[in-house]
This record gives C-alpha cells, structure tokens and sequence, in this order.
C-alpha cells in the first residue's frame, strides 16, 4: 500500500505485495510503565530483488540497530516520524532493534500503553507501530515468541498471545520475574498481544469435539471477578456453537479474555488473547441489565469467531476489513438469534443497520465495503464495514442456502488457512463451491450507497396472476456519480385475506415462498395459481440492505402486523403504519388525529398471548427520530419529536388500561434472572411503563418510583430510573441522586447515568451536561465516560443538540478539539455528529458550518478528525 504524498491518501489501487517476509519474530520486553525496552529479532528473507528495507514506526526511541550481529553505522538507515529505513541489507538475515517507549504517557490507547495499574496493548489496526519498528501491514504474518520481564508485585500476571512455554524469577533479581509465550500460528502485527498487571482469575475448560480439553482464564480486577461468570458461559457457548454451526474447533491450549477499563473499541480478537473493554464482561443481576447480558454474550461470541474468520484466515490489507468483519459480524448475529429469538435479532440488527449505517450512506463519509482509498484506517472501521458488510454476507448465505453455504464457508478457511486474502477470495469460493454465478452481487463490495426498491402489484383475478413491477435505483455517493444494477434478492410470501399463507407458482414449482432476483433496473415478475387476491409480503427477513417503496393501503398492513408468519415484516407492517402517522402529523398545518385503525393495532399486540413478548415489545416502540428524519426532505428535530410524543401520548390515553393490565402480568413473571423466558416479558413490561409515562400521571410516576424501589435487577432500576428521568415528572431528582449514591463505585453503573442525563430534553439540560463534565466520575481520557456522556449527547439528543441558538453545535466543537489532543480516534467518532449537516434549514446550517469550518481550520488538528471534517464540508 502506498500513500500519496501530496493528499495524504491511500488507494487500494496501488496495493504493492511485501517485499520481505518475516521467518519468525522474537520479541523480548522489560516492563515499566514511563520506560519500557523492547528488544525485537526478526529473522527475515527478501521475496524480491530489493535491497532496501522499509518498516513503520511512530513514536519510537530508537536504542540500537543491527544486523546479523553486527551493529549499523549511521550512514545505513534513517528514521522519520513514520518510517525506519535501511539500505543495502541481504537477501536473507536477522534484524535486532531496540526501541524504547512509555507506556505511560499514550493517552491514544493504541499500541502499549497503561490502564489504570495494567499494562495492555492495542495493535489494530496500526498501534504495533508504536511498539517497535515492524512491517505493520496485515499481509506479513510470522510467528511470534515474546518473553516478558517485570517487577513481580506490580506485574504478577504476564501475558502473551499463544501457549506458555517457560515462566521463573530473573537471575540474580529476586524481585523480577518473567515469562515466556510462544503463538505457533502465524499473524499479522495488528493481532500481537501483550497484558501484565494485578489480574485475577476466573477459569473453566472446555472440551473440543475431538476430545482436546482447552483452559479457559477471564481476568480482571480482583473486586471484579464475580462478575464474570456469564462471559465465561458466554465464551463456552461459543466454542460449542462454532463446532456446530460452521464446524470450527479452537486450536491452542488456552484461551484468555482480559477485562480493561480504559479500552478505544469493545474488545479485540488477538489470537488467543482478546482484550475486551470492561462494558462486555462484566455482569451480575445487580448491577447488569438484561441489555447488558445480551451485549456481553453477543461481543465474545464475535471475538472468538474471529479465530478463524479474521486470524487464521485474515484480510490481506486494510481496504478488505469487511472481510473479517463483516463475516464475523453474520456470525455473531447468527449466534445471538440461537441463543435467544431469531426474529427479534434480526429486529435488533436491521434497527441498527437503518439508524447508523443508512445515515452514513447518505453522507459524505459514504463508502463501499471494500473501500477504494482512505486518509485514517481507523475512521473505516465503520457500520459499513461492519453491519452493511454482515448484510452482504447474509445475501449470498440467502442465494446459496444454508446447506450450500455452509460447505463454501468450509472449503473458504481449508483453502486459506494461514493466508492473507481478500474479499474477492471470499466471493471466488461462495461461487465455486456453489456453482452460482456471483459476478454481479460483487457490486455490493465495490459501490457505496443503499439501493432504494420501488415494487407495485396487479393481480388479474381471471388468470389468478399476480404481477409484481420492480425497480432498482441509487443514488450518487462521493466520488460515485452512476451505479449499475445490484443483485438483489427479495424473500417474497402471500397471504390471503384471513393471514393465511398462500401457494403460487414461479417458474414451474408450486411453492408458499420464494427469492426473488431484482437484478435489472426493471423488472416484472409473474406468480400463477394465485387462488385469491392477496397481501404481499416482501423483503421478509429483511433479505437485502435496501430501502424499499411499496405502497400497501392500511388494511393489508394491517393484517400483516397481525398475522404474518415472518418476525421481521410484522415488525415492519407496524413501522410503516407508524412512519404514516407522523408524517400526517407533521405535513398537517392542523392537529391532526391518529388513526383509529392503527390504535386498534395496539390493542392487538397487548392482547396477544401466543406471540413472543420480546417481538410485542419491538412492536409497540414507533419509528425513531432517526428514521423518520431519513424520509424528510429537512430534518426539523423538534418537530419530529413533538410528532413521536403527540402519538405515543395518544396511544396511552386510548389504551391505559390494558397497557396497566399488561404491564402488571408480565411483572408477575419476574425474577430478576438472566433468562429468554423472563427478558421477553420485562421488556413487554418496561415499554408499556414508557407509553404510560406519557400521560404526566402522579399514579404512573408512583409506579415507576415502585419498580425503581422494589427493584429485583439492574433491568428494573434502570427501565424505572430512565423513564423518570426523560419524564416531566418534577421529582426525579431524588432517584438520579440516589442511583448515583448507591453505584458510585461501579464504573460501569456511573457511566449508565451519565448516559441517562445525556439525553435530557429540558431548556436546561446543555449546561448540566457541562456540569457533569465537571463531575469527579468523568474522566476525558477514559472512552466509556466520553461515549456515555458526550457521545449520548452528541449522538441521541437531538432536540438538544440542534438548539437553534447554535449552543449545542459550539459545545460540540469545543469538546471534540480538546479530545482530538487526547485520543483522536475517539474524537472522530464523535465529529461525526456534523456529517449530515446539509439536511437540516438554512439557520441550522450555517451555525454548524461555522463550528464545523472552526475545527477544520485548528492548528495541530489529528488525520482522524482532519478527514471527517474535511469531507462533510466539502
């Protein structure tokens, strides 16, 4: 890969094979936290002609340099700021270099660096540069035998990635010991691992399906090990469910999860060593809601998965991120539908993919999911990448078939064990082990953008045909002005009047569903033996990451929310019923009613007792701010928020008893206890409470007060705290005291009301964000109190956020300016809140260009946030 010197971007078009490769590596460190010696032995052959040797290096003091022995004369090599080179070296040798660093002193938590009295590493995608002079690409893999030194009472736990080969004190220093840890499997840089602290364990085994029993050691904080034993069934669950569901056996003979408090993403997958933010793995009924539970199994489920879709196979460089991820992404989600329901899940994850990743594409940052250039590796790990790229992943799992696609799935990691490769590899293997024609789908890997589908019907009662009229369309991205066609594959069914599926015939076979093909930009499509008219139901599943246009009267949406067999498209019949009720309520220049069809909808849901709490529940929330605004021409915040509460304030009044009458049996259910059965109906539960909170009811409050007092789990403090606290109930201050008064020794509870006060929509809520700012709790250099308060803030206040005075747009740019000097990675994250600056109203516009033009034009400013600003102005 190689950067342009004159705009600072990398183009995947001019990726360049390695040169060198690297034999083996061996890397020996004597730990401290302000100096840290890193010596590191590669033994390396050149695979070309080239004599000069090039390696990443950012922030290193360079000790000594030799080769073979022999130390280097000056007048051999060079050092920048990014870059060690050195001239004339072999065809085949070894390489010592000696660096030294501070661990201490990285508030960029990439590379090695210190959390609270641990030290820890974080490589991906480029912090092994940090470390020591490396060919920091994901293309050169080596094995890795890493002996670690250190004071004994500050670093009694040393750790590396793979199995422990030696451990023992430090001759002649009875106070050192040290430790010795060989990884047998090749790996890119960005998988190296190092952890030494005061750690304690919490271990377990588990026995492979070929009999290999595998140590299992989640460590943390000595205070914190109780609160590990669902990440450790979590983890048990995830080795048995890869066996099964994809046939992947681990391969080492231990495997580690370490829990660090002070961490830039969730958790990272290094080989046999992932390291994963305190958020998903700590948890106990007290302090964990059943959120958190469902996060926690989900995270480690997908860092493990990445042994083989990421490590043992990985990604050759960093434009095939999607590779990994998005791959791993599937798995995961796969993964948390077996563990519990299937249906809310895939709720769970289109509701996540709409929200965030739809945006992006929408935006200035849009991209495909293999990028064609990028400034900032770390701004591209992204909802493209990820959610987008499981969503591809998922369509050819649906074109080739569960059976199908596991026998690709298998002949993809026996080909490509221990290689790095790319997305192409991946798709190249779907097709020939399947026989089907891939070569158009590869568009949905080279073209950013969602496709917006607009489908009609006409149904011919004489012939018993139904024809259904497609039509595909996307819309410019940057630098991509025209798009061809996408495969698109659309699962289709039929209901008859009654909501009873329908037999059709397509193409000579008589089925009661069928995928249908959307590969032109229009097309029609014939179902025969149609034996009444029917209500379509398309997109089931939500089978591709499209927008899709179907105008479908009230009465077939109707029906669908009430009977369709599919999760999803009932949950979307009810969306779409909602997103025509505001969209009524804000076109209307009068108070406009809501429709008593569709309040009759709720008395349906609340009613049923056959259908799973959990889905009645995903079925009464209406759609969020941040997909209505996606259908506006301008986003009004305000008004869009006002339209969602007018609504909800209706369906309380209309139905309060039988939300009460609901709400009080599925409490009856309740033990607190992390389990399908009991999560479903607390979550049934504590939206009806929220509907309910609508009505400004002192008896309402009372029991909300009740759930909060009586608390039996952490989901029940929090549901009845929350629903407070974005309440007009005027006493909620006592219980946001309280909370904070009993959890304070909880980092993980504290940053959950920190969170809470984030999303306050009173005139005053700015300045007790700026208050709290100034709380003892919050640290600006610890990501989770940023992501809580700021981030929340930023991100899910946007009454708030977008005040017309500009105030919340200038707290934003001050804030990101003093992060961007701490973490930029963590700034970028956060300077995104601007990217859909353009689709707001003139005023609007013009104030946040104005903070937008003031980061952008900042001395010093970092490449992460540099780039973002960069392209949401331009």
């Amino acid at each position: 890969m190689l950067k342009n010197a004159q705009n600072s971007t990398i183009y995947l078009k001019d990726y360049q094979a390695p040169e060198f490769k690297v034999l083996s590596c061996k890397m020996n460190f004597n730990l401290e936290p302000d100096k840290t010696i890193v010596s590191t032995y590669y033994q390396i052959e050149a695979l070309t002609e080239a004599r000069t040797l090039i390696l990443d290096g950012e922030g290193l003091q360079l000790l000594s340099l030799e080769i073979d022995g022999k130390a280097l004369s000056e007048n051999t090599y060079t050092t920048d700021k990014q870059s060690l080179n050195i001239t004339q070296v072999p065809e085949k040798f070894e390489l010592h270099i000696q660096t030294q660093i501070a661990p201490s002193k990285n508030t960029s938590l990439n590379g090695l660096y210190q959390s609270g009295d641990m030290l820890c590493t974080q490589c991906e995608a480029q912090g092994f540069r940090r470390i020591t002079y490396s060919f920091d690409r994901p293309d050169v893999l080596t094995t890795y035998t890493v002996k670690l030194t250190a004071d004994k009472a500050l670093y009694p736990v040393l750790l590396s990635n793979g199995n422990l080969v030696e451990q023992g004190n430090v001759q002649d220093n009875n106070d050192k010991h040290f430790a010795v840890w060989h990884d047998p499997f090749p790996k890119a840089t960005y998988l190296f691992a190092l952890v030494a602290g005061q750690l304690h364990y919490h271990s377990d085994t588990f026995t492979t399906r070929s009999g290999k029993e595998i140590d299992l050691h989640i460590l943390t904080r000595k205070e914190d090990v109780g609160k590990t034993a669902h990440a450790m069934a979590s983890l048990q669950r995830s080795m048995l469910w890869d066996e099964q569901a994809y046939d992947r056996e681990y391969d080492l003979d231990v495997f580690h999860i370490v829990a660090v408090s002070d961490f830039n993403m969730g958790a990272m997958e290094n080989k046999s060593l992932n390291v994963f933010n305190t958020k998903y793995v700590l948890a106990r009924q007290e302090i964990a809601t059943d959120q958190d539970y469902h996060g926690i199994e989900g995270v480690i489920g997908h860092e493990y998965f990445h042994n083989w879709s990421g490590n043992r196979v990985t990604c050759r460089d960093w434009f095939q991120l999607s590779l990994k991820e998005g791959f791993t992404v599937l798995r995961d989600q796969q993964f948390s539908g077996a563990m519990g329901s299937v249906g809310v899940q895939r709720i769970d994850d289109v509701s996540g993919l709409r929200n965030v990743q739809f945006r992006e594409d929408a935006g200035p940052m849009a991209h495909p999911i293999r990028p064609d250039s990028y400034e900032e590796i770390n701004n591209f790990y992204t909802a493209t990448v990820y959610e987008k790229g499981a969503e591809v992943v998922r369509m050819i799992h649906t074109l080739l078939g569960e059976t199908a696609f596991k026998k690709a799935c298998n002949l993809y990691f026996k080909t490509f064990d221990g290689q790095a490769v790319t997305t192409d590899d991946f798709v190249d293997t779907m097709q020939q082990s399947s026989g089907i024609d891939l070569s158009q789908f590869r568009r949905w890997y080279a073209q950013a953008g969602t496709p917006v589908v607009r489908l009609s019907t006409e149904y011919d009662a004489e012939a018993k045909t139904l024809r259904l009229d497609l039509s595909q369309h996307t819309a410019p991205t940057p630098k991509q002005d025209k798009k061809q066609p996408f495969l698109i594959p659309l699962k289709t069914a039929l209901f008859d009047q009654n909501g009873q599926r329908l037999h059709f015939t397509l193409d000579g076979t008589n089925v009661d569903e069928a995928v249908l093909h959307l590969s032109e930009a229009q097309q029609s499509i014939v179902f025969e033996a149609v034996e009444s008219e029917p209500v379509v139901s398309t997109l089931r599943g939500f089978s591709a990451p499209i927008k899709l246009f179907f105008e479908q009267n009230s009465a077939a949406l109707s029906l669908l929310a009430k009977y369709d067999d599919d999760s999803f498209s009932r949950w979307e019949a009810m969306q779409t019923l909602g997103l025509k009720q505001i969209h009524q309520q804000l076109d209307s220049t009068v108070k406009t009613a809501v429709s008593k069809q569709y309040l009759s909808l709720f008395s349906h849901i609340l009613n049923d007792t056959n259908t799973d709490p959990a889905l009645l529940e995903q079925m009464l929330y209406l759609p969020s701010a941040s997909m209505i605004g996606q259908q506006r021409e301008v986003i009004e915040p305000e008004a869009i928020y006002n339209a969602r509460e007018r609504i909800i304030t209706t369906i309380a009044k209309e139905h309060q008893g039988l939300l009460l009458k609901r709400y009080a049996e599925a409490n009856q259910h309740n033990t607190g206890v992390w389990k399908t059965t009991e999560t479903g109906q607390r979550a049934l539960r504590d939206a009806c409470l929220s509907i309910l909170m609508r009505l400004d009811n002192n008896d309402i409050y009372a029991l909300a007060g009740a759930q909060y007092q009586h608390s039996l789990c952490m989901t029940d403090t929090m549901a009845a705290l929350a629903n407070l606290s974005h309440s007009k109930f005027k006493g909620k201050q006592p219980y946001l005291d309280d909370f904070h008064q009993k959890w304070q020794d909880e980092d993980l509870l504290v940053n959950k009301w920190f969170s809470l006060q984030s999303q306050a929509t009173d005139e005053s809520a700015l300045d007790s964000i700026k208050k709290l700012m100034q709380h003892t709790d919050f640290e600006l250099k610890n990501p989770n109190k940023v992501y809580a308060l700021i981030g929340g803030f930023l991100h899910g206040n946007a009454v708030i956020f977008h005040a017309s005075d500009g105030s919340g747009y200038e707290f934003a740019a001050d804030t990101i300016l003093k992060l961007d000097a701490i973490n930029p990675q963590i700034a970028s994250r956060m300077v995104s809140c601007f990217n859909q600056w353009k689709r707001y109203n003139t005023q609007q516009q013009a104030l946040m260009h104005t903070q937008m033009q003031r980061i952008a034009d900042h001395q010093g400013l970092s490449d992460n946030v540099s780039e973002i600003i960069h392209k949401a102005l331009a």
